[in-house]
């Protein structure tokens, strides 16, 4: 059998004795013999360097070239080096008689022995788009893309099972493991092929294969929402601090064009009727509130002031004209937000409430005694009773807009692709703009798998040669138009609406605002005014000794 690879000898310090030598190899070029490193090279050329001890040889390829565990290595050099049925070296370069160790090379030979002929216990969970089930109920998916075509390469047979309960596999109260995870660690499946996230908790009792996926988690929520209650829509289109400086600027406007008033009549020695301070500031404040609103008013001051007002006219037709059409473009074209746009924001807001699912990498993530920060927050936030035991589960959840989903990205995608195609354009769900907890996706095998470094070399070889990207392309969702439902909701609206009563909340609780303290003010003045007949009513009363 003639054992090929593809990584290269890195360049370092301790090969320069060898640079006479070497020559640009395009496979692996180092092998490990007892007690001796052996350097391959192209047209069958060779270099040795000698070792006292067999440990010492072993440190030198194991930290200076390949950085593997115990010094074993992948083995190969072109086409000359080749194994027995025993893994011993039958004919090649600088073979010797005692053989090789066993070394990576010989492991992906004996996998692929071990997998000829024999049916593969399978379990799997039904995860879009690593797991599928096509419609004559075969399944398909990115893991089974691969699957399938090492099937077909090293002619083995698979039979495929569901877990019993339904779960990824996490450690229960009495330190066993369920799902997928624990059927692989006792045996039940030679291997679980999903989209299973590398935890340090699964990796100390099962073996991750490579890694063929960074995988984000996100938070699924209901459909974004019109920035603020319509009550205060008539405020919106000004930001508060526009609205503060607007305030500012009457207020000591007023009083300004009082002063000027008041000095003109003492420089022209007018003997025109001063009138009381609070009548003039009435009067100047109903004046600018008047040239606000467009309303036609007199000025109450005379032409001294007349530049200035002139400034005011111009400062007020321009405002007035922008406060319109931004009130316009809000009615016709509400601004859309997220309820929550992060896990941060789902902490501290109260609108809704948020899960995820039992037994996953997810719960060990929120609800272990390692949970820290804002993902003890959200563990915190959520009781065992509000966690789902399926994804549908969640999905429906989002649905009621009452809570947020958490879950792996990859899914989210694909829901909203399902649900958009389902309704026909409408999103009902969108996912919150940040994304967290960034994990590699592997397949898991048991620590004694005879075929893991097998996979690790084929999954190695999908992902370098594009053939991952190929497969990702026919089962990744391609309808993401609600991820950005926030945008593309507005463009599904018509141009133009019609006004609903909501929309003019706002002006009918001025308008109700107005009546009350029209109301409250007639109120007063009768009371006063009656108070005020009745003291000229008393009679005079003499006191007499």
């Amino acid at each position: 059998m003639d054992i090929i690879g593809r990584r290269r000898i890195p360049k370092s310090e301790t090969e320069l004795h060898l640079k006479s030598l070497l020559v640009p190899c395009h496979y692996d070029d180092a092998v490990f013999l007892k007690g001796v490193c052996v350097h391959c090279i192209q047209h069958k050329r060779y270099s040795t360097r000698s070792s006292s001890s067999n440990k010492n040889c072993s440190n030198f390829i194991r930290e200076k070239i390949y950085n593997y565990v115990d010094g074993q290595l992948v083995v190969t050099s072109g086409m000359f080096i080749l194994f027995d049925e025993k893994g011993l070296c039958s004919r090649g370069v600088g073979c010797l008689k005692n053989g090789f160790e066993q070394l990576e090379a010989w492991r992906i030979a004996e996998g692929a022995t071990f997998l000829k002929g024999r049916k593969i216990q399978i379990v799997t969970l039904v995860r879009h788009p690593f797991v599928k089930v096509a419609s004559d109920g075969s399944y398909t998916g990115v893991c089974f893309e691969f699957m399938n075509a090492i099937r077909d390469k090293y002619n083995f047979s698979m039979q495929i099972f569901l877990p019993y309960d339904g779960n990824w596999g996490a450690q229960t109260e009495n330190g066993s493991w369920n799902g997928m995870v624990g059927q692989v660690l006792r045996g039940e499946a030679d291997v679980g092929v999903a989209g299973f996230s590398v935890t340090l908790q699964r990796s100390q009792v099962i073996a991750f294969s490579s890694s063929y996926y960074q995988e984000e988690t996100a938070i699924l929520i209901p459909p974004p929402r019109e920035g603020g209650p319509k009550l205060t829509i008539l405020i919106r289109p000004l930001s508060d601090v526009v609205w503060a400086c607007l305030l500012i600027t009457v207020l000591v406007l007023a009083p300004t064009f009082y002063l000027m008033h008041v000095a003109s009549l003492y420089i022209s020695r007018s003997k025109k009727e001063k009138k009381s301070f609070i009548e003039m500031i009435a009067e100047l404040l109903h004046f600018m509130i008047g040239s606000l609103v467009q309303e036609s008013v007199v000025s109450p001051v005379n032409k001294t002031s007349r530049f200035l007002i002139m400034l005011w006219w111009f400062l007020t037709l321009n405002l007035a004209n922008i406060y319109v059409a931004y009130l316009v473009s809000y009615l016709s074209a509400p601004k859309l937000t997220n309820v929550v746009d992060s896990l941060e924001d789902l902490v501290k807001q109260n609108k809704i409430r948020w899960t995820f699912r039992q037994n996953t990498a997810h719960q060990s993530l929120f609800k272990s005694d390692t949970s820290a920060g804002v993902y003890k927050s959200v563990g915190d936030g959520v009781s065992i009773d509000e966690l789902v035991m399926s994804d549908e589960q969640g999905i429906v959840k989002v649905l009621s807009g009452k809570f947020a989903f958490i879950k792996e990205k990859s899914f989210l995608d694909v829901a909203l692709g399902q649900d958009f195609r389902a309704t026909k354009g409408l999103c009902r769900m969108t996912v919150a703009k940040n994304t967290f907890f960034k994990v590699e996706t592997a397949l898991i095998l048991p620590k004694t798998s005879k075929f893991l470094d097998l996979i690790n070399t084929e999954i190695t070889r999908a992902v370098t040669t594009g053939l991952l990207e190929k497969w990702k392309s026919l089962h990744w969702e391609q309808l993401l138009w609600c991820v950005d439902a926030v945008n593309y909701i507005p463009t599904t609206l018509p141009p133009t609406r019609k006004l609903e009563l909501s929309d003019l909340s706002g002006a009918w609780f001025l308008l109700g605002c107005g009546a009350f303290f029209s109301i409250a003010d007639f109120l007063i003045e009768l009371c006063y005014s009656r108070i005020q007949r009745r003291g000229r009513e008393l009679p005079d009363i003499n006191y007499v000794e």
